[in-house]
């Protein structure tokens, strides 16, 4: 993902071995590092522009295409600022920007929910669900257990550095009758949002929102269902959580 060329082994992309084609394959792998590998001393527009020649970005749409990038993750206010002057929260903002450069199908994703707000963690969950929806593979790792079962697929639980669990989230919910209770806080038209979750579960009032009991459909499913018919999700949110059962009982009960 980064600059290094790997010197052994094999990885496989698209096809495409890491350690041979590296340089093909830089624009369809976006990287989000829970650092920031980034020159401070450089200005935000004019840093993407440069990065963006790794993945292919350039000639006369690239400048358009980088304030796009800066738009579309909340900086364009800030795109002529110098980077040692974001706080860490718009950092992962312009790590999520580099990631988008050349429009890549595959994403690996450190800790990308680490050092946002609320508000951004909300982004960033809309964010990968459209990806999702795009057909792009994202690998992502996170401590943020009912965060993750709410967007994805599989999640594979390491210990000690070594995988002890591969969990498929939407099998376990649907293997788990007492599981599948949604919190969800839409930013308008929580009537429509009501009647919509009501043809797949029982839905009713809590104090911060809409509950939704479901055994048959994963939190992702939700997310993406809410975010397809014009929905805003201004918190989505787990009553129980499936992967802490299943992390407990894979670990031993490890923290």
């Amino acid at each position: 993902a980064g600059l290094t060329y790997p010197f052994i082994g094999h990885i496989l992309i698209d096809g495409l071995d890491v350690r041979t084609e590296k340089a093909k394959l830089s624009s369809k792998v976006g990287w989000v590092s829970d650092r920031f590998p980034f020159d401070m001393s450089r200005r935000a527009h004019s840093y993407l522009r440069s990065l963006g020649e790794f993945s292919g970005v350039t000639g006369s749409g690239s400048e358009e295409h980088c304030a796009y990038l800066l738009d579309l993750v909340g900086l364009s206010d800030s795109a002529f600022q110098k980077l040692k002057g974001f706080s860490r929260g718009m950092l992962k903002r312009f790590s999520i920007a580099c990631s988008l450069l050349g429009q890549p199908s595959n994403f690996l994703m450190d800790e990308v929910f680490n050092d946002l707000d609320p508000g951004g963690i909300d982004w960033v969950r809309e964010l990968l669900v459209a990806l999702r929806g795009n057909n792009c593979a994202i690998l992502l790792t996170s401590h943020d257990l009912t965060g993750l079962e709410s967007i994805a697929d599989r999640v594979v639980i390491l210990n000690k550095g070594e995988l002890v669990s591969v969990v498929p989230t939407r099998t376990t919910v649907q293997q788990n009758d007492t599981v599948g209770i949604f919190e969800i806080d839409v930013v308008d038209r929580p009537d429509e949002a009501a009647q919509l979750l009501a043809s797949i579960g029982r839905v009713w009032q809590a104090p911060d929102g809409l509950r939704i009991h479901s055994s048959t459909v994963a939190g992702g499913q939700l997310v993406t269902l809410l975010v397809q018919n014009g929905f805003r999700i201004r918190r989505f949110v787990e009553v129980k959580s499936v992967l802490k059962d299943a992390y407990a009982k894979a670990t031993g009960g490890a923290s």
